[in-house]
């Protein structure tokens, strides 16, 4: 799969959220702060609903699902007062081995879309 190459890693996925809600929220320390390091190592991802977008079968055969979900402030979160949101999609893939058994794994993430 040639995305593979481009996709975050959970610990990376955390920190690009960690530095966005630091730059939009007002409820966490901003970016440069001598709070940023224990932020960005305590944040824990939100838990969001997912929406499935796709599914199609790899070059290798695997199953590769496709997800969708955003996490949104409100205006009166927000350091400016306006609405902010982030969406991202998580990739599965499920590999079938000889016996027919499946095993799925998260392959990776991507930020599709932030304002």
């Amino acid at each position: 799969m040639s995305e593979k190459s481009t996709l975050l890693s959970e610990d990376e996925l955390k920190e690009y959220l960690a530095r966005w809600t630091m730059n939009n929220s007002r409820f966490a320390p901003r970016s440069k702060s001598s709070d940023e390091a224990a932020f960005i190592f305590d944040y824990v991802i939100p838990d969001t609903r997912f929406e499935v977008l796709s599914h199609y079968i790899s070059g290798n055969d695997d199953i590769i699902s496709v997800f969708k979900t955003e996490i949104i402030l409100s205006d009166w979160q927000s350091r400016d007062q306006r609405r902010h949101r982030i969406a991202y999609l998580k990739f599965m893939t499920t590999e079938i081995d000889s016996l027919g058994n499946l095993f799925s794994y998260i392959s990776g993430y991507s930020i599709v879309n932030e304002n």
